[in-house]
């Protein structure tokens, strides 16, 4: 896949390559240092509150 490069604006002094890799599911595993991490009790509550209020 090419690499897309963002042009810099005014606000930006320099220009940093984006590179975006397609992956199979299969293949991505969890990072043990990711601070974003729940508890089951905590996802059990985020997905009763999708189902009762929406997205």
């Amino acid at each position: 896949m090419p690499k897309v490069q963002q042009k810099a604006t005014s606000k930006q002094s320099a220009v940093l390559p984006l590179k975006i890799e397609q992956r199979l599911l299969k293949h991505l595993r969890p990072s043990p240092t990711n601070a974003k991490l729940h508890s089951d009790v905590q996802l059990r509550s985020l997905a009763r509150s999708i189902q009762s209020n929406g997205s």
